[in-house]
């Protein structure tokens, strides 16, 4: 499993073949005593996400379909509740590169 430590832009080259779960931790981004309510991965074609799960903070999901030498982005809207209901989204790229 792969951690994404964001930031804006962020890039991450894959393998076009490659099938890992990448996993992202919302502590950082909203706080300890958030709780995710929903969350949605929105991959940018022809990426997909064939597979997610949640676990407590953590999001992880894998993407599938990447072109070589083509960068698409996968955005994760995420709600959550504590201390208030927030809603926010960010993205990543990833960017077909044979290892």
């Amino acid at each position: 499993m792969s951690a994404i430590n964001w930031k804006r832009g962020l890039t991450i080259d894959i393998d076009p073949d490659s099938r890992l779960v990448y996993s992202w931790d919302m502590t950082n981004w909203f706080g300890e005593d958030a709780v995710i309510l929903t969350y949605e991965l929105i991959p940018e074609a022809p990426l997909t996400i064939p597979y997610q799960a949640r676990s407590g903070m953590i999001v992880s999901f894998k993407v599938a379909d990447a072109e070589l030498d083509g960068r698409r982005g996968v955005t994760l809207r995420v709600t959550v509740d504590g201390p208030a209901i927030q809603q926010d989204d960010r993205t990543v790229y990833f960017r077909g590169r044979h290892q």
